[in-house]
């Protein structure tokens, strides 16, 4: 099949599993509606090893579209080896009329491979002001760069994790819009925690946990501004029983409402 057609094919996956399943999801949310406003014009980038990006799609569009009116595009970028290099990125103008983009996407291919600029280019949608989600393995996209423009967007820097297990989430800021209403004893099914190295100037931690090897202490969800534009992340969303995972849910939904300021 046509690499080019087979991105298509799925992406177009993702869209038939979000409409079929509108009338379930109004059901469960007793009816709960759209708010009233503008439509966003939402990108959501994916692809790269390790995850089922398609289904991840579409568990995250159907959690921010049951109150929030979104018209997505679905971008996958392929490279299921993960040493893949999305020709996507080369085009300077990627991100041109969107309202936010969602990274979900893990990418490692050797940075002396990278074409010129090209990290320049991810980070430029952020520096016009488009903000962005960042999730999970997007934040080990691109790890061994010796420069920090990808790292700038998402908030801070990791290039490692420990052994998956059932992370106690510490909720350091309970009153952040993100933040509200997600339960203090949140204990996630079993997941990756990120080792984080540091943490950008500004970058406001909104939840901790610690790493049961060694009792190190790490962010786990986060939310900044970079260049103006509003950055939410977060490192959890390995296994599918994350996704499934209405409090997992219930956060990106939240993440992605503060970032685009409704």
């Amino acid at each position: 099949m046509n690499v080019s057609v087979g991105r298509w094919l799925i992406g177009l996956a993702v869209a038939v599993a979000l409409l079929a399943s509108s009338e379930t999801v109004m059901a469960q949310q007793g009816g709960q509606q759209q708010e009233q406003g503008p439509r966003i014009r939402a990108l959501m980038v994916a692809g790269g090893c390790c995850h089922d990006y398609p289904v991840q799609g579409a568990i995250l569009m159907k959690a921010v579209q049951r109150t929030l009116p979104v018209d997505w595009t679905y971008a996958y970028l392929g490279g299921t080896n993960g040493q893949h290099i999305p020709a996507f990125y080369e085009n300077p103008d990627w991100y041109v009329g969107y309202d936010i983009v969602v990274h979900n996407e893990c990418f490692t291919p050797p940075y002396a491979s990278l074409p010129e600029g090209y990290l320049e280019n991810i980070a430029r949608a952020t520096k016009a002001g488009i903000p962005a989600i960042v999730i999970h393995c997007a934040m080990h996209s691109f790890r061994d760069s010796p420069t920090d423009e990808w790292r700038d967007v998402q908030g801070l820097r990791s290039v490692r994790h420990g052994t998956p297990f059932n992370i106690p989430v510490r909720i350091a800021q309970p009153d952040h819009p993100v933040m509200q209403g997600i339960p203090s004893d949140w204990v996630t099914p079993v997941d990756e925690l990120y080792a984080i190295d540091w943490v950008r100037e500004g970058t406001v931690v909104l939840a901790t946990a610690v790493e049961r090897a060694d009792g190190s202490e790490y962010p786990l969800i986060w939310a900044h501004e970079n260049q103006g534009a509003r950055v939410f992340g977060t490192t959890l969303g390995h296994g599918m029983a994350t996704w499934e995972d209405p409090v997992f849910q219930q956060l990106l939904a939240q993440g992605f409402r503060w970032a685009v300021g409704r």
